[in-house]
């Protein structure tokens, strides 16, 4: 009973709270009012995206503005002392969504409008019947489309969502003679919001539907609907604003200790330093899953065309990371649907070596060791040289020694595995890697909201040689000449 009257109480207290903080802030803001118009409606931006701020991106901090600021400030658990910190902390969430979402400015042909949209997300456009598909993200959760016609054509794009729409609240709607606006939720809670612009003797409408969690990045889309074409929000370089920032790319900690305690140091004693390499996989169009130890010895990771890598989800307890590149990656592969830690097993740890990165290599090997809670069993052998850490197994394979991220592959080609850690050469246990399996692949996807394919039937079978199909969805990582 206490859990449902707080779930229930939730919103009012929150609503509570902001106007509270509302009201004590007074009209003067020490934090806001110092910044340039620029800079304001890049922290709207930042507001949009996060499901806050649902006003234009003009630059001029009205109440609407304070009023979401205000939200985002409430729902971090930040007090009146915290706002800077906590305008830091929106400030660089949004920076790396921004990179890493790949957002820019879409201008569609014989259109007077534009509107920003994370275009590293999105495929190809495509055509309808008397619409055009401008865009439509990869997993289809998104979708942006483009209509031109006449006022009466453009009033039932309207009605024809309107009355669909299945909120709580009412739907939003503006219509004036040049402005028409809509923003409905559907039964399927997707969102829908709707704009249409006079263009002389034309109307051109344009619509965003988004599933829920997308609903920040349709917001940030909708905001961003303007005939202006010098407005940036982009995140600041210099000023104001980026000194609150801090810097791009703060120092990391390891995602877990096992990765302290059996990664090789980056420079060795007496030695000279490696370029780090891992290898990552592609898991959908955009995003690889590789080892989060990269981030740990690289300030910029990248692909060997060069283009940068985004981190967008780290494990906190195994040493996962994804990365999102902006290019769209036409092919990928699915991961298993069970688990495949069988003491005894046989499978395939395919990917590059760090010196021989043109080269794809393949080892067959045996699941030698699991680790069972805290405890490990399997190969006495295995065990007494390096027991694999909890929520990992062991293969015994020869896997080039620096060379993780290797994905371990079923023979139906899905992803089953990826070797996150080798034991240090001082163990003597060059043949012994440590991967996690697909379980907690999926686990560590799933509560990170990263898109992946299942559909083992759509994976290429591996024989003698392994498929041009596996060997493009898998790449080498290195970090960026300083």
């Amino acid at each position: 009973m206490q859990s449902r009257f707080i779930a229930f109480a939730r919103p009012f207290i929150v609503s509570i709270a902001v106007l509270f903080v509302t009201l004590v802030s007074g009209q003067a803001d020490d934090l806001i009012d110092p910044l340039t118009g620029s800079e304001k409606r890049i922290v709207q931006a930042a507001l949009a995206l996060e499901g806050d701020y649902d006003g234009a991106l003009d630059g001029a901090w009205g109440p609407r503005s304070a009023r979401a600021f205000q939200t985002y400030l409430v729902r971090q658990g930040m007090g009146l002392d915290a706002r800077e910190q906590t305008l830091r902390r929106l400030m660089t969430a949004y920076r790396t969504a921004y990179a890493a979402d790949g957002w820019a400015w879409i201008e569609p042909q014989d259109t007077q409008s534009r509107f920003l949209a994370p275009k590293a997300l999105f495929q190809n456009t495509t055509s309808t019947d008397g619409e055009v598909l401008l865009m439509v993200s990869a997993d289809k959760a998104m979708r942006i489309t483009r209509a031109v016609g006449t006022l009466q054509s453009a009033q039932n794009i309207h009605q024809s969502w309107r009355d669909r729409h299945a909120g709580a609240d009412p739907a939003f709607t503006l219509d004036r003679r040049d402005l028409i606006v809509s923003s409905v939720t559907l039964p399927d809670r997707d969102r829908v919001y709707v704009r249409t612009d006079r263009a002389g003797d034309r109307y051109e409408s344009v619509w965003f539907r988004a599933a829920p969690k997308d609903a920040g990045r349709l917001m940030l889309m909708a905001s961003s609907v303007s005939t202006r074409r010098d407005v940036s929000v982009a995140p600041p370089q210099e000023g104001r604003l980026a000194t609150i920032m801090g810097p791009d790319r703060p120092p990391r900690s390891p995602a877990s200790d096992v990765a302290q305690r059996l990664l090789p140091a980056p420079v060795p004693p007496g030695g000279q330093v490696r370029p780090a390499y891992v290898n990552g996989v592609y898991i959908n169009s955009s995003d690889l899953l590789t080892t989060a130890s990269m981030l740990d010895l690289c300030e910029r990771p990248v692909l060997p065309d060069g283009s940068t890598l985004f981190p967008i989800a780290i494990s906190e307890k195994y040493d996962l990371a994804v990365l999102r590149g902006s290019a769209q990656q036409s092919v990928w592969l699915p991961l298993a649907t069970r688990e495949r830690t069988t003491l005894g097993t046989i499978v395939r740890a395919i990917g590059r070596d760090a010196e021989l990165t043109e080269f794809m290599l393949q080892t067959i090997g045996e699941i030698s060791a699991v680790s069972a809670g805290s405890l490990s069993i399997g190969d006495e052998d295995v065990l007494a040289l390096a027991a694999p850490p909890e929520g990992y197994f062991a293969i015994t394979s020869t896997v080039p020694e620096g060379s993780l991220g290797w994905p371990i592959l079923t023979e139906a080609g899905a992803l089953s595995g990826i070797v996150l850690l080798q034991p240090d050469a001082e163990k003597k246990a060059e043949r012994i890697s440590f991967a996690v399996s697909v379980g907690w692949l999926r686990e560590f996807l799933d509560k990170r909201n990263v898109i992946y394919s299942s559909d083992e039937e759509a994976a290429p079978l591996l024989g003698g040689q392994v498929p041009a199909t596996v060997t493009e969805a898998i790449v080498g990582i290195r970090c960026a000449a300083s």
